[in-house]
């Protein structure tokens, strides 16, 4: 930690940074004199504590997801996520229709025809354009009876081996159903942030705990929505370390997670380094020196800069997940002002909170390390 009072050897006041907070130590009796009586004593625990004087609360509690149109989940289903047919395909298919049917019945009209080869004709066409309709133009996700997302953000916490988790998990019942949601970790707090949709999807919750944690007897009408938001501590799926340098710095690796590394990139005094994708259980070791690359635009959003360095992915409903979280995280924050702050920021292209046995689930997970030196 960093010693604000006293010798590395004799500590009177020290503090250090974990998770988005600090931990302050004071090496003397605050309830025994003379801390009791001394007129001075207000004054040290405001320059100990540090309160903030303007605190945005909106942005707080947007940034823990308890603002409904904030939640990420929200502002996922905002997006296309559900891939329907083009405008002109349909059009196309509706045009060949009417065309076809209008001559079947132009023939209907004319003397000395049997008629019910037309009829007949007619009723096939009807039959087969809706039997079309039900086959490739169907949105996929709607077969199912509900779509899940659990996107999730992770910030490793410097010099431990554990990270804070933090998901926006949100279950939309396209059919009435009752589902049961088995979590990753066991020390996962829930929050039951906000329902949705045109029925009833209730706000009970029941939480079960055996081997595993799971959310169970979720009850939904249809076409209703139930949002969570979910925090937890949990061993680091990505371990970083750094060594500063006298013209760089040197940055390890290391994925303990079961699925790929990707799209790992620094962002070090206002310039990117891209450091690739890590397979699981691999390590990798990088000298990056700020002199030889060009610095990338200060004024340009930080989420749109990571947004262009990340891993290509044919599902563009990922992508979209992609995007939601970098939003969320990184806020208006200028380039600039994050890179005050060097940080390692990378991608894992599985759930983080919810078991990924679960049917129908789609997710994401953000890795951001900040570097402690």
């Amino acid at each position: 930690g960093q010693v604000l009072v006293g010798t590395a050897e004799a500590p009177m006041l020290a503090q250090r940074r974990f998770g988005k907070g600090r931990v302050v130590f004071l090496a003397v009796d605050y309830a025994q004199r003379p801390m009791t009586g001394w007129a001075g004593t207000q004054a040290l625990w405001q320059d100990i504590l540090q309160p903030a004087t303007n605190v945005e609360y909106s942005h707080i509690f947007a940034e823990l997801g308890l603002l409904d149109e904030a939640h990420p989940i929200m502002k996922l289903l905002g997006r296309p996520v559900l891939v329907f047919p083009s405008h002109l395909t349909l059009s196309g298919i509706l045009l060949a229709y009417c065309s076809v049917l209008g001559v079947l019945f132009w023939r209907l009209g004319r003397r000395g025809v049997q008629r019910w080869r037309y009829w007949a004709g007619v009723g096939v066409l009807i039959l087969a354009l809706t039997g079309y309709a039900l086959s490739p133009l169907l949105e996929r996700g709607l077969d199912q009876s509900a779509l899940l997302f659990d996107v999730s953000t992770v910030e490793t916490l410097p010099d431990t081996d554990y990270a804070r988790f933090l998901g926006y998990v949100g279950l939309f019942a396209i059919r009435q159903g009752t589902f049961d949601l088995p979590l990753q970790h066991l020390t996962t707090i829930v929050r039951h942030t906000f329902t949705r949709g045109a029925g009833k999807a209730g706000t009970d919750v029941e939480v079960h705990q055996a081997e595993a944690l799971a959310l169970r007897r979720l009850h939904f009408a249809p076409w209703t929505l139930r949002v969570f938001s979910t925090e937890s501590l949990a061993p680091t799926p990505v371990q970083v370390t750094t060594q500063q340098q006298d013209a760089g710095l040197t940055v390890q690796v290391h994925n303990r997670s079961p699925v790929p590394f990707q799209g790992a990139t620094v962002v070090y005094q206002g310039k990117l380094f891209a450091l690739g994708a890590l397979a699981p259980g691999e390590s990798s070791t990088d000298h990056l020196y700020p002199a030889l690359y060009q610095a990338e635009s200060a004024q340009e959003m930080t989420w749109r800069v990571l947004l262009k360095r990340r891993p290509a992915e044919p599902d563009v409903r990922l992508g979209y997940q992609q995007e939601v979280l970098l939003q969320q995280y990184f806020g208006d924050k200028r380039l600039a002002e994050a890179s005050t702050t060097p940080f390692v920021a990378g991608w894992l292209m599985a759930p983080s909170t919810l078991a990924p046995t679960v049917p129908s689930l789609s997710g994401v997970t953000l890795v951001v390390s900040r570097f402690a030196f």
